[in-house]
């Protein structure tokens, strides 16, 4: 019997991927991900939790404040607790401050909705609101800040006094300037070079003023007519300008006077000469006195232009122990002092002094210095 040849060993097939186990790699990378998508989870709820409880936040309108001095406007804070609206809450509370303090306070400090009243001087500084809240669980504040600025004050008017003004032929006059900023004060400290005065209306040669700038100006016209008087003052590069209308006559009207006693001293009736010049009843003063006291009467036009016979009563004036009553006719009713026309002094408590000195002056009321007539009388 013959020996059989061996057999060759039959060779170890390995298995591909599909056939065995998954990879350890493959095993990781799936791990990872299930890994982010929880992170991603996670991340999303604290989020939305953190969103929920954003706690206490508050702001302030106008974000930022700019405001002339001596102005009011209005500021007002708004907050919320957790993206809810607390400013109608009892738990909330204000409190306004502003630094620095010299430039203003405010109507209420405490209110959500306040004014902020700006002081008289200029600068800047800061308007802080404090927010408390009283939750639940805490007490949470939190500031919010405006920038302020508080603008200085300007000038704002100028004014010339004597402001109603008749000049007499050749004689100088002073006028005098005033000056107020936005905030009503007086402004004192302005260089004469930037005050300048200028008339209008009559040559200059008729019509000089002693200087051209500063506070005060010395006029004088030897023509008749009317001027204009103008001043112009620049302060801070405002400026600002006014002017007077200022009438130039011959002389101040003058008049004689004439009186009479009523019956029984009851009182003493005026009369006069024609004046010199056209004299308006509201160009006259007219004073009384007894030697040791003065009334005046400012008179007006009302009542004395209107057609003949008009009366006018101005009132009563308590001179010592009398009260003296003053009617004045206007016999022609044209508003002018003219020689039909007659004015009544009548008392009440007593009656003139048949031993007294009185004296009645018309004062002319444009110049403020001319006497149109005076007389001497007793009761």
């Amino acid at each position: 019997m013959e020996a059989s040849e061996p057999k060759e060993a039959s060779a170890v097939k390995s298995k591909g991927p599909a056939e065995g186990k998954t990879p350890m790699n493959m095993k990781v990378v799936a791990v990872l991900a299930v890994v982010v998508v929880v992170i991603v989870a996670i991340v999303a709820y604290a989020v939305l939790t953190m969103s929920a409880k954003e706690g206490l936040k508050a702001t302030v309108s106008p974000e930022s404040l700019t405001v002339n001095a001596g102005e009011n406007k209005s500021i007002e804070a708004t907050a919320s607790w957790n993206g809810d609206s607390i400013d109608d809450s009892s738990s909330v509370s204000f409190s306004w401050s502003v630094s620095d303090a010299t430039l203003g306070n405010f109507s209420d400090s405490s209110a959500r909705m306040t004014v902020f009243q700006a002081k008289k001087i200029g600068g800047a500084g800061t308007i802080t609101c404090n927010v408390t809240f009283v939750s639940e669980s805490e007490t949470s504040s939190v500031e919010v800040d405006v920038s302020l600025v508080v603008n200085a004050p300007t000038l704002a008017t100028v004014s010339v006094s004597p402001s109603h003004a008749t000049l007499v032929y050749d004689r100088p006059v002073i006028f005098n300037m005033t000056a107020e900023d936005s905030v009503g004060d007086d402004i004192n400290d302005i260089a004469d070079a930037d005050i300048t005065w200028s008339v209008w209306g009559l040559p200059q040669e008729n019509c000089s003023l002693n200087t051209t700038h500063g506070a005060s100006v010395n006029i004088t016209a030897n023509m008749t007519g009317t001027v204009l008087l103008n001043v112009t003052v620049v302060v801070d590069s405002v400026t600002k300008t006014t002017s007077v209308t200022v009438h130039v006559i011959i002389a101040a009207p003058a008049t004689a006077l004439y009186h009479s006693k009523l019956p029984a001293g009851a009182g003493i009736n005026w009369t006069w000469d024609e004046p010199s010049e056209p004299l308006e009843w509201d160009e006259l003063t007219i004073l009384l006195t007894d030697g040791s006291s003065t009334v005046n009467w400012s008179l007006t036009m009302e009542g004395l232009d209107g057609g003949a016979f008009n009366t006018s009563q101005f009132g009563y004036r308590v001179l010592g122990a009398l009260t003296i009553y003053l009617n004045i006719t206007d016999v022609d009713g044209n508003g002018a002092m003219n020689s039909t026309d007659y004015f009544l002094f009548t008392t009440s408590g007593g009656k003139f002094n048949p031993a007294g000195n009185y004296v009645m002056t018309l004062m002319y009321e444009p110049t403020e210095i001319d006497i149109v007539a005076e007389m001497a009388f007793n009761g």
